[in-house]
């Protein structure tokens, strides 16, 4: 019986057979690896004072508003961009016109009026 047993772990047949299995269990991990990887790429979330430019291929295709968000991987990217500072940098802007057009009414009444 012992020799029955030795015979067959030492056969050739037996080796490539569980050399076959492990290599399919290695083949299954590096799969769910993959998709796992995959699968965690698909999402992205934007914040309220965001919003995003998703481009497909480098050339853009739409902007997302706030919330959870599906993008194909390796296809798309996601360009977040916060308005926050755009609406600040924005109203400074207006605000320092309407000063700059302030002065100069005054400056005309200053001399039309007078």
């Amino acid at each position: 019986m012992f020799i029955k047993r030795n015979r067959q772990i030492n056969d050739p047949l037996n080796r490539k057979e569980s050399l076959k299995k492990g290599f399919g269990i290695v083949r299954t991990v590096l799969i769910v690896i993959i998709l796992l990887i995959l699968v965690s790429g698909s999402f992205y979330s934007i914040q309220e004072e965001e919003q995003a430019v998703v481009c497909t291929f480098g050339s853009p295709r739409a902007v997302t508003m706030p919330g959870l968000h599906f993008k194909i991987p390796l296809i798309q990217t996601v360009t977040k961009v916060n308005t926050t500072d755009l609406i600040i940098s924005l109203l400074t802007c207006v605000s320092s016109m309407l000063i700059c057009v302030a002065c100069a009414c005054s400056f005309l009444c200053s001399r039309f009026c007078a």
